[in-house]
């Protein structure tokens, strides 16, 4: 993927890593925002929640860049998109770059308080998200990124079953609506 398609690689680890919270992309001034309401608000339970939704979704996308850009190619036929799929890719990348650093102008221009994240909460989010990245390095990076599933199951026994279920779900969305 990475070879076949770099425009669009680059692009994809870039809004990645800006869903994952990591500095300085708009994702982690959005992030750290939302921290620091509930962090104010005495919302501690909430802060807890919230830095494991971030180190989940860093473990998440650095997965999937591992599997579809960085691992074999599935498919021989890949390639960049049309210029014009491309070109709005990149504007948004380069908007996902330059974006939170007008975080507090932002707030200002709708009427709410706009400050940089104080250091202790940007502390606490940036290590969430470095912990759920390297979590996916270890997982899917270190080697081959051919995932075995033979050895996850074994590891993770039921906890395993139920991810591939997803978490039963679709089951109980069966049996208690449908």
């Amino acid at each position: 993927g990475l070879v076949l398609m770099p425009i669009t690689s680059i692009t994809f680890v870039i809004g990645s890593a800006a869903l994952a919270g990591i500095f300085p992309l708009s994702g982690f001034f959005s992030k750290d925002e939302i921290i620091t309401v509930l962090f104010h608000g005495h919302h501690y339970w909430a802060v807890g929640v919230v830095l494991v939704a971030s180190l989940i979704t860093a473990f998440y996308v650095t997965r999937l860049s591992f599997r579809m850009f960085l691992g074999p190619p599935q498919i021989d036929t890949i390639h960049e998109a049309h210029p014009s799929m491309v070109g709005p890719m990149v504007g948004l990348a380069a908007v996902t770059v330059v974006l939170g650093f007008f975080s507090p102008n932002f707030a200002e221009f709708l009427g709410h308080e706009g400050a940089w994240p104080a250091l202790s909460i940007a502390t606490m989010s940036t290590v969430a998200a470095g912990l759920g990245l390297a979590l996916g390095w270890w997982a899917y990076g270190r080697t081959s990124v051919v995932v075995n599933t033979r050895a996850y199951k074994q590891r993770l026994g039921i906890v395993y079953s139920a991810l591939v279920q997803k978490l039963y779900f679709d089951t109980v969305y069966d049996v208690a609506v449908i």
